[in-house]
């Protein structure tokens, strides 16, 4: 509560609408790091090699297919 008292007295004359992050932490962790959630990005020290190999294979095969229709 008192992170929310604090953001809420020096901006709650600007901000209009408010929202709060479950887990932010999870978000960056399972979207960046593992590569889980979208955008699908794998890094260190994660071993996501071959999920973005095959990630880039598919978008690769889509755009083929899509300039031989």
């Amino acid at each position: 509560m008192y992170l929310a008292d604090t953001c809420f007295k020096h901006f709650g004359d600007r901000v209009k609408l408010w929202t709060t992050l479950n887990e932010p932490n999870n978000q960056i962790i399972l979207s960046h790091l593992k590569g889980t959630f979208p955008p699908s990005r794998c890094s260190l020290p994660y071993d996501c090699a071959l999920q973005d190999n095959i990630q880039s294979q598919i978008v690769g095969d889509h755009g083929e297919i899509q300039i031989r229709r």
